[in-house]
C-alpha cells in the first residue's frame, strides 16, 4: 500500500532548565496513526531504553530535530503538524491538538508537562481504587503490594504508564522506572509525567473512543492470546490448602454439593508447612502431608480439574534451592548477592530475572512440575514485594554494561517474569495455552498470557466497593483479564455471608471467576477460619452461589466470544459505560456499573442490606435478565436486587429467564 508523506514542522525552543543544555527531540511515525516523541540531552544520566512495551515496528527510522531546524518529513498514515507556540510544542492531527509545555530534567527527576484543557478527563494508569477520572489526582508509578486495601488506595500492584482521554488521544510513556503522573493536582491545567531515570519518550495514539484507543494500543503493544477454555470456568482456591488429603476432601465436597469446577489453586503450602521461611523450596517438601503429589496432579486432571501451583521469585536461607540460587540473585553494587533483611517471609535474595541464565534456571522448576501434570501457574509477590533501592540488576543482555538499580526497572520486573514463562512455554508446549496468574506487570504484559488479579483486597464491603474503579481502570489500561479475589482476601473475624454472595454475583460477570481468601485452619491460633469455597457456606447462600456458578457455565459461548474480542481487537471484558459512546455524558458519571462485553449491563450491589440498585440505561431497549421486562434507555431506574438476584440487564431479548428458578 502506498504511504502518504506528510510534513512535521517543529521548533525545538523548549522550557528546559536554565542550567542544562537544551535537549534534542526525535520523532518517529508508527502504525495506528501513532507518533513517538523522544527527548534527551547529553548531560542527562541513566537514559537507556529499558521498557519494551511497544512491539509494533515503526513506519520509518526516527529523525532527529536539530536546534535550528524548523521541519522534517515523516511517513505516516495521517497528517501531523508540530509547531512552536510561545515556547511549547503543539502536535496537530486533524482536529486534535496537543500542547507539550515542556520536557525537563532537574537531575533527580525528568519528564514532560502537557496542557490539560478544562474539559479533559484522563483514565487508566493501572491499579488504583481512586475515582476513575484521574483529573486532580497524583498517582505513583511504582508497583506496590497493599495488604487489606479498600477505597482510596493510590498505589497498588500493577502500575501502567498508559492513559487515555476522551478528548481524542491516549499516551504511553514507555519507561519502567519509578515515577508519577500528576493530573493537575500540583499545577492546575497541567499533566506532569516524570521518572527518576530512563529514556524520556511519549507515544501519542489518536482515537475517537476508548474502544478505538484500546484497539490501537493493543496493535502497538501486543494482544492477549486466547486462554485455555477451562480458565473461563470455576476456580477452587484459598490461602491455602495444607495437605493432599485436604485438597481431595474439598474436591469431594464440591462434587457432592453439585458445584462444577475447572481448576484448583494450591498456595504456598505445597513447598512448606509454614508461611515464613519456605520461599525457594520449589518442591513438595513434606511427604507426610503430600505423600503422592504426582498422583494427586494426575487425579485432578482425570477429573477435568486443572491444578495450578504458586511460585515466588524469592529464595530464602535454609530452603532447598537457596544455595543453587546464589549465582542468579540480584546483587549489591559491588556484585555480591543482595540479602533482604526486612522481608516479611524471611532472610534471602531476589532472583535477577533480567539475566538469561537466571530465567532459564528458574524455568526448569516450571517444566518439572508441568510435565507431572500442573496445568497453569500463579506468580505471586512479583512487584517485587521487597525491592530495596540499593539492590542492583544485571542488564548486559539489554546492552547495558553498568549495574542497574532497583528503582530503574522496578515496574518491569513482573513483566520479565511473565515474558520468561510465556516464551519458554511456547517452545516447550506449543499445543497448550498458558495460564499465568501474575499479580504485577507493565504495559504490554497482556501479550504474555497473564491473568492478573487486584491483589490482597480487604474482605469487607469497603474492599468490595474498591473493585469497581479498580477493575474498570485496569481494563482501560489494556489489561483485559483483570479480576478480583471473589469474596475478599484478607482475614477478618466476621463471616459476612451477604458480602460473599454479592461478590460472587459480580465475579460471574468478570473475566476470571475465582473465589479466594485466607483460610488457615489451625495454623494460627485465634485466626478465624473462613473457607472461600461456596460448598462451605450455609443456606441459602450456598444455593445462591451455585446458581451464579451455573450461570457462569451457561455463559461460556459468550465468554469465549469476549476472549476472542480481547485476542483480536484488544477489547476488555469489563467495559466502562462510556467505552463505545462519549456522546451521552451521563455514562461518564455511571461508574457504579459496567458493561460486560457489549450485551450485559452489570450493576453490583456493594452495600449491605440493600435490595434495590440505581441503574442508568443507555440509549435503546433493555431487558430485565430474569423477567424479560423491557425498559427504554436514556433514563435512571431503580432496579430490584434481592440477595438472590443481582441487578443486571441485557440488550438482547434472548435472556436466560429461568436462572433464578434453577
Amino acid at each position: 500500500m502506498k504511504q502518504a508523506l506528510y510534513l512535521l514542522s517543529i521548533c525545538v525552543c523548549l522550557q528546559a532548565s536554565a542550567q542544562l543544555p537544551i535537549g534534542q527531540w526525535k520523532a518517529t511515525a508508527y502504525p495506528q496513526q501513532a507518533v513517538l516523541l523522544e527527548w534527551n540531552h547529553a548531560a542527562m544520566l541513566q537514559q537507556e531504553k529499558m521498557g519494551d512495551a511497544i512491539v509494533a515496528l515503526p513506519i520509518a527510522k526516527p529523525k532527529a530535530l536539530q536546534q535550528q531546524q524548523q521541519s522534517l518529513a515523516l511517513s505516516n498514515n495521517k497528517s501531523a503538524l508540530i509547531s512552536n507556540h510561545a515556547g511549547s510544542l503543539q502536535l496537530q492531527m486533524g482536529n486534535l491538538k496537543i500542547d507539550i509545555l515542556a520536557a525537563f530534567d532537574s537531575g533527580h527527576i525528568r519528564g514532560f508537562r502537557i496542557a490539560m484543557p478544562d474539559s479533559m478527563q484522563w483514565y487508566g494508569g493501572g491499579e488504583r481504587t481512586l475515582p476513575m477520572n484521574r483529573r486532580g489526582q497524583r498517582i505513583p508509578l511504582y508497583n506496590n503490594a497493599h495488604y487489606g486495601y479498600e477505597l482510596n488506595a493510590d498505589e497498588l500492584n500493577y502500575s501502567v504508564p498508559f492513559i487515555l482521554s476522551l478528548n481524542g488521544y491516549a499516551l504511553l510513556f514507555n519507561n519502567p522506572a519509578k515515577g508519577y503522573m500528576d493530573f493537575g493536582k500540583t499545577t492546575p491545567g497541567v499533566l506532569e509525567v516524570a521518572f527518576e531515570s530512563g529514556n524520556l519518550n511519549m507515544l501519542i495514539i489518536p482515537g475517537n473512543t476508548a474502544e478505538q484507543l484500546l484497539e490501537r494500543y493493543a496493535q502497538l503493544t501486543g494482544k492477549q492470546p486466547l486462554p485455555p477454555r477451562w480458565a473461563l470456568g470455576n476456580f477452587v482456591s484459598r490461602f491455602g490448602y495444607r495437605s493432599q488429603q485436604q485438597v481431595q476432601d474439598v474436591v469431594a465436597k464440591m462434587k457432592a454439593d453439585n458445584f462444577p469446577m475447572d481448576a484448583l489453586v494450591i498456595d504456598i503450602f505445597w513447598f512448606g508447612d509454614s508461611i515464613k521461611g519456605t520461599l525457594g523450596n520449589l518442591d513438595w517438601m513434606n511427604r507426610s502431608k503430600w505423600p503422592t503429589p504426582d498422583s494427586l496432579l494426575q487425579s485432578l486432571r482425570r477429573q477435568n480439574i486443572n491444578p495450578i501451583l504458586v511460585t515466588e521469585p524469592f529464595f530464602l536461607k535454609g530452603t532447598k534451592q537457596f544455595a543453587n540460587s546464589q549465582p542468579h540473585l540480584a546483587t549489591t553494587k559491588s556484585g555480591e548477592p543482595y540479602m533482604l533483611t526486612k522481608f516479611y517471609f524471611g532472610y534471602g535474595g531476589l532472583l535477577d530475572l533480567f539475566t538469561p541464565t537466571a530465567r532459564q534456571w528458574f524455568w526448569q522448576f516450571y517444566k518439572q512440575q508441568t510435565d507431572k501434570g500442573v496445568a497453569g501457574w500463579w506468580g505471586d509477590l512479583g512487584e517485587p514485594e521487597n525491592h530495596p533501592e540499593d539492590l542492583y540488576h544485571n542488564l548486559q543482555s539489554f546492552g547495558i554494561n553498568r549495574k542497574v538499580s532497583a528503582n530503574e526497572v522496578h515496574n518491569i520486573y513482573g513483566h520479565m517474569w511473565s515474558k520468561m514463562l510465556y516464551e519458554n512455554w511456547r517452545k516447550q508446549y506449543p499445543e497448550q495455552r498458558l495460564f499465568f496468574l501474575n499479580r504485577a506487570g507493565y504495559a504490554g504484559s497482556q501479550r504474555y498470557s497473564i491473568f492478573p488479579w487486584t491483589g490482597d483486597v480487604s474482605r469487607s464491603w469497603g474492599g468490595f466497593q474498591a473493585q469497581l474503579p479498580n477493575l474498570q481502570s485496569m481494563s482501560l489500561s489494556g489489561i483485559p483479564y483483570i479480576h478480583s479475589d471473589a469474596g475478599g482476601f484478607s482475614n477478618t473475624p466476621e463471616n459476612d455471608r451477604e458480602l460473599y454472595v454479592r461478590w460472587v454475583q459480580m465475579a460471574a460477570f468478570s473475566p476470571i471467576f475465582r473465589p479466594h481468601g485466607t483460610a488457615f485452619g489451625d495454623l494460627e491460633a485465634g485466626v478465624n477460619d473462613l473457607p472461600s469455597e461456596p460448598t462451605f457456606k450455609d443456606e441459602p447462600y450456598k444455593s445462591i452461589a451455585r446458581n451464579y456458578i451455573r450461570l457462569r457455565y451457561q455463559l461460556h459461548p459468550y465468554l469465549y466470544t469476549l476472549a476472542w474480542e480481547a485476542s483480536t481487537k484488544g477489547k476488555p471484558f469489563i467495559r466502562p459505560m462510556f467505552f463505545s459512546n462519549h456522546n451521552d455524558t451521563v455514562l461518564m458519571q455511571a461508574t457504579q456499573q459496567y458493561m460486560f462485553g457489549s450485551s450485559f449491563l452489570v450493576a453490583p450491589v456493594t452495600e449491605k442490606n440493600k435490595t434495590t440498585q440505581p441503574v442508568y440505561l443507555p440509549e435503546g431497549n433493555w431487558y430485565n435478565f430474569y423477567t424479560n421486562e423491557i425498559k427504554a434507555g436514556k433514563q435512571w431506574i431503580e432496579a430490584a436486587a434481592s440477595t438472590a438476584a443481582n441487578a443486571f440487564v441485557c440488550k438482547s431479548q434472548q435472556c436466560n429467564t429461568d436462572v433464578e428458578r434453577k
